[in-house]
């Protein structure tokens, strides 16, 4: 059994109110709910659950309710669109250095007699709505630490009343990020899912997770649609309707209904299809009339054309006659991954690939809003290669906020491919994260002790003087003790706490 002991009397009180609270208005379930998509766009109720949200970036565009639940919130970015109702009820919630941009309407309340129990660690509000709800402490008992703010924006200021109180002594968060825009929606990481019927209208979607999935209906009515993902599978009616669609690099296996349709005559949709392996298992592939397509027949493919009905031909993106099989298509570049890390003086892009067919180049890009980008840096490939590469950029401009990087591909014959985007959580704070080691000089196999000026978690990497990793230890909290086997000689020390960075040097004689 783990025995957990406090000594923080905050801490303490606050467990104890947990566990009354547990008691009386009862447990949440014991299996946790995880929520991994990037969205919420039905109305959604839980009670007396355990909650954890792990997408990356998380959207609520309808009525998110939690009653009496305990929440964690794993985000790096959490957003609640204009329109939409977010409701913390009770029980317990708790999040640990993420920006939360909330428009629309959110509450932390009360359920019945329930108190919320708010626990944030360098979390970053930004309000952009007059009805942000923060109730009295008799009903909602905040425990905020680290680098924490909470920042009005714009005209937005507390819905009056009398009932609505921030948590006390948070500052005023030193520059607020573009506000949330609802006509933009993301998906993005190594997987994303419709798990249930969504449509989207007159928005831009832009799809770049790894794996896309489409496990229940999807309708895109009139939106500028992007493309990216590597993979797309769809086992629900996926249907096109007017706008736009650019689908890039992409390998999709379509086993259910699927429309690109357009109403409007005088507006015919728009697809541009380039480097795309379409591989039909459904006898409800429709291509209809008013769709204007350009599609790159020397780099796409389609299996399965002999399924879609002859009514269809006519609109098919280029004679059916013409049309090459899949067998030896493949992407020109198979990623394995691609990560980013933020720093305060910048962003380190990480990515690997496991096989390159001519390809030329990588152009690094950056986004405030994940719809424009501007270019970097080129950063050279490796050609030809069916080995693992590695490879890395760091961009030094100094940002604050959140960004997006992606990497566009490009071969010697000038086809190319999207890669992301990533999103990033730039450091909202110009509270600079300090480091110390005491007592130096030390002598060789002494115990020395490092510290920060701040209660979040971080990570140490310790290097010799020849750059060898001598030592590494994650999620470190304020001081810590150090045994020193590693003889004599001058240390550096890397301090690494979210977009922050320090370096320490010290000398074992």
């Amino acid at each position: 059994m783990d025995i957990i002991t406090f000594t923080d009397k905050k801490h303490s009180l606050l467990l104890l109110f947990l566990l009354l609270s547990t008691i009386v208005f009862g447990l949440p379930s014991n299996d946790p709910i995880i929520i991994d998509q990037p969205r919420v766009d039905e109305d959604t109720t839980y009670k007396h659950e355990t909650i954890i949200i792990t997408a990356e970036q998380f959207t609520v565009s309808s009525h998110l309710k939690f009653e009496s639940c305990d929440v964690t919130v794993e985000s790096s970015l959490l957003i609640s669109e204009d329109g939409a109702h977010l409701e913390f009820n009770g029980g317990a919630l708790q999040a640990n250095n993420s920006i939360w941009q909330l428009d629309g309407h959110v509450d932390f309340d009360q359920h019945g007699q329930d108190k919320l129990y708010v626990t944030f660690n360098s979390v970053s509000i930004f309000e952009y709505s007059n009805q942000i709800h923060y109730k009295g402490p008799n009903k909602v008992v905040w425990d905020v630490t680290g680098e924490s703010c909470i920042s009005s924006a714009s005209d937005a200021v507390l819905a009056k009343g009398g009932n609505d109180h921030r948590p006390e002594d948070v500052p005023e968060c030193d520059e607020s990020p573009n506000p949330p825009n609802g006509d933009t929606i993301f998906y993005t990481g190594e997987e994303a899912r419709i798990s249930s019927d969504t449509k989207h209208k007159d928005k831009v979607v832009i799809i770049s997770a790894n794996n896309f999935y489409v496990d229940g209906k999807f309708e895109l009515e009139d939106c500028e649609t992007i493309i990216t993902s590597m993979y797309l599978t769809s086992n629900k009616h996926l249907k096109f309707k007017g706008g736009s669609l650019e689908i890039t690099s992409s390998d999709w296996t379509v086993n259910e209904h699927t429309d690109f349709e357009s109403d409007k005559k005088d507006d015919p949709m728009q697809v541009v299809a380039d480097n795309w392996a379409l591989r039909i298992n459904t006898d409800k592939m429709h291509f209809k009339e008013d769709v204007n397509w350009v599609y790159n027949q020397e780099n796409s493919c389609m299996d399965g054309v002999e399924r879609i009905e002859d009514k269809y031909h006519e609109h098919m993106p280029i004679d059916i006659t013409q049309i090459k099989d899949c067998d030896n298509w493949d992407l020109p570049v198979e990623l394995i991954y691609f990560e980013a890390e933020a720093y305060k003086d910048g962003a380190s892009l990480f990515w690997a690939t496991a096989s390159e067919i001519n390809s030329d180049y990588f152009d690094v890009q950056f986004s405030k809003d994940g719809r424009n980008w501007e270019s970097l840096e080129k950063v050279p490939a490796a050609g030809n290669s069916n080995v693992q590469i590695e490879y890395q950029y760091d961009d030094y401009t100094v940002r604050t906020g959140v960004g997006y990087y992606r990497l566009h591909q490009v071969d010697f014959d000038g086809q190319s491919e999207i890669f992301g985007p990533v999103v990033v959580e730039f450091s909202t704070s110009n509270i600079e994260l300090e480091g110390e080691i005491y007592p130096v000089p030390q002598s060789a196999g002494s115990t020395v002790h490092l510290s920060v000026n701040n209660n979040l978690p971080y990570d140490i990497q310790i290097f010799n003087h020849l750059g060898q990793l001598v030592f590494y230890s994650e999620d470190n909290v304020n001081s810590i003790h150090l045994e020193t086997p590693w003889g004599r000689g001058i240390f550096i020390v890397h301090i690494v706490q979210g977009a922050d960075k320090e370096i320490v040097k010290f000398q074992l004689n």
